[in-house]
């Protein structure tokens, strides 16, 4: 991008450029007297390109996950006519790291001048994610989104649209885990990035939260991320209540998504996880790259019974030397499992004695090789299913919005009131039992509906 290649020199010019020229908005910019959004679309003014400056709210690096106020989110970017339709460009976010990392905002423009290309004509369905305009129009969704809605919404990188995971469609930024509980599942994107790994990290928000955590208790212990097939489910348990961060990465991307766990009544779970070193539970890529295909159990828990065996089967792909390991919440219980080959097949039995939760670990090396042992794939075993369910009951206020929600579904046709009930029922955070999925579906009819009437007007009464 021009002003990307030629931004640097400006500051070091000894003369005064020519008034309204290039160079004299270039050092209006590094003065902090024009942003980066009225230089660009001066520009694109300069080359009759069509285009707006859009105002709204951004969420940029250091938001906070669920924020209530976007007071301190104001800013401004540019929306182009090009192609035969209006595009997204945040010049500000291509142009530095502002977007995604760190507390101050510098020029991160590489000797090639690439720039951060997520920036540049953005589809509108991920720009939302980012940024809200103040005018409805410039969203250039067929659906729009109120400022409830847009609040809501996780925090994700520019890197998350090319990243191997994908959220559900009404996944909340806020998640409520009143129990000491959540869970978090992802499906994968086709085809992107199969041997990148998934990181979860867990963090004590002590600001806003009443209680504190123990200085003693590793969050990364209470958290963890299970395999089965083409999805991850991300476990966490919460040892105290208060409020949480949840931080997702991958190995190829860094950063991806954020979200705020609210924790209430953590009576359910506290126990940390049993230990699992390298890997996630359940086979993945690097149990293939080790040399083992498993052939009884693609998930990542397993559940047991005591003192029955459980058998685990994987074939070799390579000559391999085996290794076993079995952790309870506190200790190495390896006495418990044992291995065995046969021809190109690994038999791994396991055996408990007493009720709880094992970390089974499968390590191997080359059978010819003293190097190391490596992890190749962990298992959670339980002896017992925990039930997660635990009813939620509502408050009068909380009745009453659900009540509300439920007769508009059923009663009206206008889908603003629509919208509006069924903002009012998630922002009091009420456990939808059918109501948020029905309200939507009829949202989404009602306005297809509408443009298709617009349609038939036009035609109607066109000369």
């Amino acid at each position: 991008m021009w002003i990307g290649y030629h931004i640097f020199g400006v500051s070091e010019l000894r003369f005064r450029p020519e008034k309204y020229s290039p160079t004299d908005y270039l050092k209006r910019l590094m003065s902090g007297n024009i942003s980066y959004a009225e230089l660009f679309t001066f520009l694109c003014r300069k080359a009759h390109i069509p285009c707006v400056l859009v105002d709204g709210f951004a969420k940029s690096q250091g938001y906070d996950v669920g924020k209530e106020s976007l007071t301190n989110l104001v800013n401004t970017w540019t929306a182009v006519y090009v192609a035969g339709g209006w595009r997204l460009v945040f010049p500000l976010w291509a142009l530095t790291n502002e977007a995604d990392e760190g507390e101050n905002a510098t020029l991160d423009v590489d000797d090639d001048g690439n720039l951060n290309e997520f920036f540049f004509l953005t589809d509108p369905d991920e720009f939302i994610f980012r940024c809200l305009p103040i005018k409805t129009d410039w969203q250039l969704l067929q659906n729009s989104y109120s400022k409830e809605k847009f609040k809501r919404l996780p925090y994700v990188s520019s890197q998350f649209f090319d990243g191997f995971i994908k959220l559900p469609n009404l996944q909340d930024g806020t998640i409520q885990a009143r129990y000491g509980y959540c869970k978090l599942n992802l499906t994968l994107r086709e085809g992107r990035d199969e041997d990148a790994k998934l990181f979860a990290e867990l963090m004590f928000d002590r600001n806003i939260s009443e209680e504190d955590s123990s200085p003693d208790v590793q969050l990364d212990r209470f958290i963890a991320i299970i395999h089965s097939h083409k999805n991850r489910r991300v476990n966490v348990r919460l040892p105290c209540d208060g409020v949480y961060r949840l931080k997702l990465s991958d190995s190829k991307r860094g950063w991806l998504c954020s979200f705020r766990i609210v924790c209430e009544k953590s009576t359910l779970m506290k126990n940390a996880f049993p230990e699992h070193p390298m890997l996630d539970f359940g086979p993945c890529i690097s149990t293939l790259n080790a040399g083992l295909v498993p052939i009884s159990h693609i998930g990542g828990v397993l559940n047991i019974h005591v003192n029955q065996d459980i058998i685990v089967l994987f074939d070799m792909t390579e000559e391999l030397s085996i290794k076993t390991q079995l952790f309870d919440c506190k200790n190495d219980v390896s006495h418990y499992v044992t291995h065995s080959v046969q021809d190109k097949e690994v038999k791994v039995t396991v055996k408990v004695p007493v009720t709880g939760e094992y970390g089974l670990v499968i390590l191997c090396r080359d059978r010819h090789s003293n190097n190391p042992f490596v992890v190749a794939c962990n298992y959670l075993l339980t002896t017992e299913k925990v039930n997660t369910r635990t009813r939620v009951w509502d408050n009068p206020t909380q009745k009453k919005a659900r009540a509300r929600l439920v007769f508009v579904t059923q009663k009206s046709n206008n889908p603003e009131v629509l919208q509006h009930s069924l903002d009012a029922f998630q922002q009091l955070k009420i456990q939808s039992k059918g109501e948020v999925v029905g309200a939507t579906e009829k949202i989404n009819f009602l306005r297809i509906k509408q443009g298709i009437s617009r349609i038939n007007h036009n035609i109607r009464f066109a000369p």
